[in-house]
């Protein structure tokens, strides 16, 4: 049954008769959502042989939606042709996401400029 995608609700009494019963299922790959009242207070899930990468567990916790496109669908993307002399969007997000921020570098010469004060030495 592992792999499955099995899910089954039972309420807070049910669960409580039998609780090893449950806990074998869930070995077994089953997910349980325990019920109080009708409204799910806790759910089972099986456990993992292996932890799951960041991306499975954020596609598992729903904030991540694969498109299901595979490399085989490469042709199939829209290609856009840059203008002659046009600078790299590669280049230019890496830029952005590597480089010193303003207040970052506000900060460090504000850091600096302190520590050269205590030391008695002059900024350049």
């Amino acid at each position: 049954m592992r792999g499955a995608a099995l899910m089954t609700t039972v309420s807070v009494r049910e669960f409580s008769y039998n609780p090893s019963a449950m806990f074998a299922r869930a070995e077994k790959g089953e997910t349980i959502e325990i019920t109080r009242h009708g409204k799910v207070i806790a759910t089972l899930v099986p456990g993992r042989q292996k932890k799951r990468s960041r991306v499975e567990e954020l596609e598992a916790s729903g904030a991540l939606r694969r498109s299901g496109k595979t490399l085989a669908d490469l042709a199939t993307f829209t290609r856009i042709k840059l203008p002659e002399g046009a600078p790299d969007p590669l280049q230019l997000l890496l830029e952005d996401r590597y480089s010193e921020s303003d207040w970052e570098r506000d900060f460090r010469e504000e850091l600096e400029a302190t520590k050269g004060k205590s030391t008695g030495e002059t900024a350049p």
